[in-house]
Parts: structure tokens; C-alpha cells; sequence
């Protein structure tokens, strides 16, 4: 099932990154995290390249345009990982990319 998958990722990503002092805030569609780096603007950006309203290609090449958020260092990952989707994160201007079984 791609939605437990999804949230089976999204757990673990938590679980590290809350155990190594980060602080984590989760976003359930495009349009809402756009809203939350806008508002809180992180050190990183850990985000699924698949997210309803506005997906995550989408975000990282507004998060670009935008100067306040244009250096900000975002890292693209996925739980279904498809031919050229690393090429597609990178083109929109991520600076990283990760399969879940990396994650």
C-alpha cells in the first residue's frame, strides 16, 4: 500500500532526525509546507516529491524563485522511486535526492 509505505517513511525519517536534536514539522500537502517554510524557514528541507495540492517539483522551483527561500538546501525524496526522477529533482533545483530504502 503506497500510503502506509508513505507514512511507514515518514515515521522513520522522524524517528532519526528528532534523535539526532532536530526539530521536525510534517506537511501533508504542497501547498502546506509552502506555507510552513515560509513561515518558519528551516536549515533543510526534507521534502517527498510527491505531495497532493502542489507536488514537490513544483515547490522546489517557487521555493527557488523566491529570495528568501532561494539558498534554502533541499533534499528530494520518495518512496517510489521511478526512472528520472533523481534528473527531475536536481533539474528543479534540489541540491539532494534519496530513494526511501536510503532514507
Amino acid at each position: 500500500n503506497t500510503n502506509t509505505n508513505t507514512n511507514t517513511n515518514t515515521n522513520t525519517t522522524n524517528t532519526t532526525n528528532t534523535s539526532l536534536g532536530a526539530r521536525v514539522a510534517v506537511c501533508r500537502s504542497g501547498l502546506e509546507a509552502m506555507d510552513q517554510v515560509k513561515e518558519f524557514l528551516p536549515d533543510v528541507l526534507l521534502m517527498d516529491i510527491q505531495l497532493p495540492g502542489m507536488d514537490g517539483l513544483e515547490m522546489i522551483r517557487r521555493l527557488r524563485q523566491d529570495s528568501q527561500t532561494a539558498f534554502l538546501p533541499i533534499i528530494s525524496l520518495t518512496a517510489l522511486a521511478m526512472a528520472g526522477d533523481r534528473e527531475r529533482c536536481l533539474d528543479a533545483g534540489a541540491n539532494g535526492y534519496r530513494t526511501a530504502r536510503h532514507c
